[in-house]
């Protein structure tokens, strides 16, 4: 599973928003409907919400993301 953190506005930002995708690929390309977000307030406490709504997401989709990483090694491994 990757993620990715980003500010909402900038330096002014008051949320910021998190993403999941799968392996391989890098955010930019991976299709968007692979992609899950969610928006969390620019605080201690909105990272700590962010920080348990990335591991609800990796526990509730072990498996997508397992064979997302066993995928990702079978083209490394065939990209001759």
């Amino acid at each position: 599973m990757r993620y990715l953190l980003n500010g909402d506005d900038g330096k002014n930002s008051t949320t910021f928003t998190v993403w999941v995708y799968p392996e391989p690929w890098c955010f930019e390309q991976t299709p968007d409907e692979e992609k899950e977000s969610a928006v969390f307030p620019l605080s201690d406490e909105g990272m700590d919400e962010a920080f348990a709504w990335l591991l609800e997401r990796f526990e509730a989709e072990k498996e997508r993301w397992s064979s997302a990483l066993q995928g990702m090694m079978h083209t490394i491994a065939n990209s001759d």
